[in-house]
């Protein structure tokens, strides 16, 4: 499931995540990133926070984006 989540939305949906297996991977693009938002989105996991300057450097980056969501945990 992909979630699109801008900083103008509360993260109040996210408890409906919390104790179910539902991995939370936050991917942030830009320099007006808020790192604590994305890292509460990753449930507190750093390796779930995946951050590129710009749109296009997500293809650059598209492996850890495939290795962060395929991983089990």
């Amino acid at each position: 499931m992909f979630l699109e989540y801008t900083s103008c939305h509360h993260l109040s949906y996210l408890f409906i995540f919390q104790g179910k297996k539902v991995k939370m991977i936050a991917v942030g693009v830009g320099s007006g990133i808020d790192y604590n938002e994305l890292n509460e989105i990753a449930n507190g996991k750093a390796e779930n926070v995946i951050h590129v300057d710009k749109f296009e450097d997500l293809f650059v980056r598209l492996n850890n984006v495939l290795r962060a969501s395929c991983e089990v945990e």
